[in-house]
């Protein structure tokens, strides 16, 4: 189990809230039972942009945000 990061948690280095970030992505998405192709079509962006958000590999902003919005958690 992925822990959620807060800003409480102190200094934490970029690639750790990218994964954090990408492993809640992640659990949203099974939590809804979708795949990740159906996630890259309802946010419209790519399969390997999802991949690469779940990954905590890099994402950009907009894809995040994009994810986030189709995954119904604008209250991230």
């Amino acid at each position: 189990m992925v822990a959620t990061v807060t800003i409480s948690d102190g200094f934490v280095s970029t690639e750790e809230w990218e994964r954090a970030l990408g492993a809640q992505a992640r659990r949203a998405r099974l939590n809804l039972d979708l795949a990740q192709e159906d996630v890259a079509t309802l946010a419209n962006v790519s399969l390997s942009a999802v991949k690469k958000l779940e990954r905590g590999d890099g994402s950009t902003l907009k894809t995040f945000v994009r994810v986030v919005r189709a995954l119904g958690k604008q209250d991230w």
